[in-house]
């Protein structure tokens, strides 16, 4: 059974902090529920996901927390990054090429990125 539950102002003060592009990130596994601090030890999966405004688009920022299997998912699989078109939806990529991205406004697989996705530092 799937159950949709509201997160805390807590978790809201994130984003108006100017934590929008990693906020699913930031609070996955962390107890940001609304009107129960221990809901996360009944829960055997975690979905976040939160709409980021980026480069004037927006994208589904998607993050998984905890889950209650045998194998674990690896790091780096456990977030993403939907791209909505223009209409306004998110098409699937089940016989294309792979859209998900690593960050909002980063490139999708394949893509060249922009000159500011390079890490200088």
């Amino acid at each position: 059974m799937i159950t949709p539950h509201q997160l805390s102002t807590e978790a809201k003060m994130l984003i108006r902090q100017g934590n929008e592009e990693k906020f699913v990130q930031d609070i996955a596994g962390k107890g940001f529920w609304d009107s129960c601090k221990t809901i996360d030890q009944e829960v055997d999966l975690e979905i976040y996901i939160h709409i980021i405004k980026a480069d004037n688009k927006s994208c589904l920022s998607v993050q998984r927390g905890k889950h209650r299997v045998i194998s674990q998912t690896p790091v780096e699989h456990k977030y993403t990054v939907l791209a909505f078109v223009l209409i306004g939806d998110i098409r699937d990529d089940v016989s294309s090429a792979v859209s998900s991205r690593k960050k909002p406004g980063g490139p999708a697989p394949g893509e060249a990125p922009a000159f500011w996705d390079f890490d200088l530092a």
